[in-house]
């Protein structure tokens, strides 16, 4: 199922963030956001799920991955 895989996929980059010590933000598009942040909140409650527009634009945002199905 493709919920499933995507949820593997994140978990795997946040265990490289987390060993790291940084903390893993997913950023999406925001017609994405909400329903990405459904999915991933009974796995990953404390995974914060933002989406482009929410970030202001003198922030530095640094990819440290990609999730796909």
């Amino acid at each position: 199922m493709t919920t499933q895989s995507i949820l593997a996929h994140l978990s795997e980059e946040i265990k490289k963030l987390l060993q790291m010590g940084e903390q893993a933000i997913v950023v999406t598009a925001a017609i994405v956001r909400f329903y990405f942040k459904r999915i991933t909140e009974q796995a990953i409650p404390e995974l914060v799920v933002l989406s482009y527009n929410e970030i202001e634009s003198d922030i530095d945002v640094e990819s440290a991955g990609m999730v796909s199905a």
